[in-house]
């Protein structure tokens, strides 16, 4: 069962003029810090993708390790 209940407002704009006008306060700074962002962004991303290569590749030198311990000495598991 719902209940339907009609709501009747008004939209004014004055918080949105008051956003603006702090942003607007920003100017250069604003611009500034953003292109800050997605540059330090940017370096975090690619800081995980070699993050995650580099545990590929230590996984791979673990697996040759075992393999290469089990030959040479006969390591069990």
């Amino acid at each position: 069962m719902a209940i339907n209940i009609p709501i009747i407002t008004a939209f004014t704009d004055k918080g949105i003029e008051e956003a603006e006008k702090a942003f607007g306060k920003f100017g250069k700074t604003g611009v500034l810090v953003g292109a800050a962002f997605a540059a330090v962004s940017t370096a975090v991303v690619a800081g995980l993708g070699l993050s995650v290569k580099a545990a590929a590749e230590d996984q791979r030198s673990q697996e040759l390790l075992e393999k290469q311990l089990y030959n040479t000495i006969g390591a069990s598991e």
